[in-house]
């Protein structure tokens, strides 16, 4: 796909993520320009995480999501989340733990969901680059409120 097209799409998916919402949420954006979404995430009792998110060739192909502590190294054990977001082995392709959701590139590729095609999601409205970051964001703050 044309890379400006690709980061219009980018940047529209991710136009709601304002100042004001980040401060609302207590999320920290670390950087916010096409390909990379880099966010973390901060509870009110302090719990730290943080998200790199690769958006090539977004949405031709999903994008990639990437754990990291606060300081941007890897994270080497899995979160705690309410609705088992994210899988502690390793992924065939990364090697890393990783987000296990529909729309992002893990789990597209992961053997156990090869057969759930991102041609029949992407598009809809939940799964723009926003909506997927808050749905990790949802599941990992009700278990780090």
């Amino acid at each position: 796909m044309h890379p400006q097209l690709c980061a219009a799409r980018f940047d529209k998916d991710l136009a709601g993520i304002t100042p004001e919402l980040c401060e609302l949420r207590g999320w920290t954006v670390f950087c916010k320009e096409y390909p990379l979404f880099d966010v973390g995430f901060t509870s009110p009792k302090g719990a730290q995480l943080r998200l790199q998110v690769k958006a090539d060739d977004w949405d031709a192909t999903p994008a990639s999501f990437t754990l990291l502590k606060w300081d941007g190294t890897f994270m080497t054990a899995a979160p705690a989340s309410k609705k088992n977001i994210f899988n502690s082995s390793n992924h065939r392709y990364t090697g890393r733990i990783f987000i296990c959701i529909r729309g992002t590139r893990e789990y597209h590729t992961h053997e156990s969901h090869v057969g759930e095609k991102w041609e029949l999601l992407r598009g809809k409205p939940e799964y723009r680059l926003g909506e997927l970051v808050t749905q990790i964001w949802n599941g990992w703050r009700k278990a780090n409120p």
